[in-house]
């Protein structure tokens, strides 16, 4: 079960954070639109909304995002024991280079 997610970035910038249980069939290209395409539906665990609302001002020159209680159920498949995450910015923004820091908790049951 996904328990939090944390996201630092040089903005306080909307990003959704899909999981799948494996890879895509034919995964995105850095600035592509994401789409997931009839081969991948069944993979779709979830995802989870980081809203520009959720940031907050760090010390630094970084925005701090914590989602609290997602309680999203995802479990791997057995031959992998991988969940894959992607981040899809939802905001229209020009960021330019950025570095991002994501933590998700997970709570085994």
């Amino acid at each position: 079960m996904v328990r939090s997610i944390k996201l630092a970035g040089v903005g306080a910038i909307a990003y959704d954070l899909w999981f799948m249980n494996a890879n895509l069939v034919t995964p995105r290209l850095n600035n592509e639109t994401f789409n997931i395409v009839v081969a991948d539906e069944p993979k779709y665990l979830g995802h989870v909304q980081i809203a520009a609302g959720h940031y907050v001002k760090a010390q630094s020159a970084f925005y701090v995002a914590t989602v609290a209680d997602v309680g999203l159920m995802v479990q791997a498949v057995a031959a992998t024991q991988s969940i894959y995450a992607y981040m899809v910015c939802t905001a229209v923004t020009a960021p330019g280079t950025t570095v991002l820091y994501l933590t998700v908790d997970f709570e085994p049951l």
